[in-house]
């Protein structure tokens, strides 16, 4: 307990400085706060808590988006982590947003963390696997608006583009898109509302060769569907291959039952295997069923189990060994309505209440939609997927807008106004015609 105050005391004194620092000091400060988040615990509690999210949300998903879906969890949790910063400190929208992000619940270490991450991710032998973008866009005469800290805050920590919307923001923001993703999403938004001020939005293309080939298996093979039904499919084989890993574990979500993980990597300049493929299969046909309920119950129980924790603990007890892999080639696209999820997982603060004064801080914003849209396609070579998320912003109490014929047949009141001198000359009622 003593040691746990001192802590405290010592974070609180520190903010203090922090505040009244000169420059050099502030400096000083942000290489520690680097070389904190660069530690191998604070990246290892980073993976945790997006294997949170992941979790959290693939459970959510897995009620409405039928047999195959995917979504990106990178490009959800940064852009949620973008609306995180964005939050007024200690509202329901800070608190709410900060949940969703797992585990770890300080803000600032999730910024930190991004900060390395997006820089890492700028490296040229990084980006012939995988292309991140964000642009951060503002309605027109609202860029100068933005609250400064946090402009700062989008361009060096989450590496964001400020940009002004043109005269055709729907297209715009598509093209981007499309652009980022080299035309694998060339749509994410239908409409950009009227109302919107501010728009959140990233993109992410991946194309990754497995570090050996898989080739197709000449004859069409068994896969067996959660109800016991069979059908023939068309397969791919790698054989004897010691570039994966697999192990057998077991989990407390669903006791007594296997699960099978197996790691496929794929190529990359510096041999180190730094992107892979993990698959996660129970060994019995039926047990998904039974592990999306196990996932639910568990979201209200403190400290139960993640699936992918135990999966990567039960891998990296393994050595690479010689392992022939047989499976399916698939190709999946799925667009996800995320404020749906976000309100069932009770994340109902930013689009009720709004508290986004660190973004604007004379107009209160509330999040309008997010939406979230993924493509994956693994072949024998290897894989190829993108992603994209948008977040809308519009004031809190938006204006409705009056429809283009406009019938006035029924009672009102009405003034008569100088508009210049602020001056109401008439005001009165009328409920309709006098009767006779």
């Amino acid at each position: 307990m003593k040691i746990f105050i001192v802590v405290i005391v010592a974070c609180a004194a520190l903010t203090q400085w922090i505040e009244g620092a000169p420059q050099g000091e502030l400096d000083l400060v942000e290489l520690v706060r680097n070389q904190t988040a660069s530690s191998s615990h604070a990246i290892e509690e980073f993976g945790k808590t997006m294997n949170d999210f992941t979790q959290d949300f693939l459970t959510e998903v897995w009620k409405d988006e039928g047999d195959n879906f995917v979504f990106s969890p990178f490009s959800l949790h940064a852009a949620l982590a973008v609306c995180t910063s964005g939050a007024t400190e200690n509202s329901n929208t800070y608190h709410d947003l900060l949940n969703s992000l797992g585990r770890v619940q300080n803000i600032q270490a999730h910024e930190t963390r991004y900060n390395l991450l997006l820089k890492a991710y700028e490296d040229p032998a990084i980006q012939e696997l995988l292309i991140f973008g964000t642009r951060f866009w503002s309605a027109q005469g609202y860029q100068n608006r933005i609250e400064e800290p946090f402009q700062k805050l989008l361009k060096q920590t989450y590496r964001s583009e400020l940009t002004e919307l043109g005269s055709n923001p729907t297209e715009e923001i598509n093209n981007w898109v499309k652009e980022k993703t080299k035309g694998k999403i060339d749509h994410i938004m239908d409409q950009v509302s009227g109302d919107a001020k501010f728009l959140i939005v990233n993109a992410l293309y991946f194309n990754g060769a497995w570090t050996k080939t898989f080739n197709d298996l000449p004859d069409h093979q068994d896969f067996t569907y959660p109800d016991g039904s069979k059908t023939k499919i068309p397969m791919l084989v790698r054989n004897e291959s010691r570039h994966n890993s697999a192990a057998v574990f077991e989990t407390e979500l669903r006791p007594n039952v296997r699960f099978t993980a197996v790691s496929i990597p794929y190529e990359d300049q510096g041999n180190i295997d730094q992107f892979e493929m993990v698959i996660i299969m129970p060994e019995d046909h039926r047990e998904l069923l039974f592990l999306q309920s196990a996932m639910n119950k568990s979201r209200d129980i403190p400290h139960s189990e993640n699936i992918f924790d135990v999966a990567q603990k039960a891998l990296d007890n393994q050595f690479r060994s010689k392992k022939t892999i047989i499976m399916p080639k698939f190709s999946i696209d799925s667009k996800v309505d995320v404020a749906k999820y976000l309100k069932r997982m009770n994340i109902e603060a930013p689009f009720s209440e709004g508290g986004f004064e660190k973004i604007l801080a004379d107009e209160p914003l509330k999040v309008s939609q997010i939406l979230h849209r993924a493509i994956i396609e693994v072949t024998k070579d290897g894989t190829v997927g993108a992603a994209a998320t948008a977040i809308e912003f519009v004031p809190l109490f938006a204006d409705f807008g009056a429809p283009e014929v406009i019938t006035i047949n029924k009672p009102f009141i009405f003034f008569l106004q100088d508009r210049i001198q602020k001056t109401i000359i008439f005001a009165g009622k009328f409920g309709g015609p006098a009767r006779k």
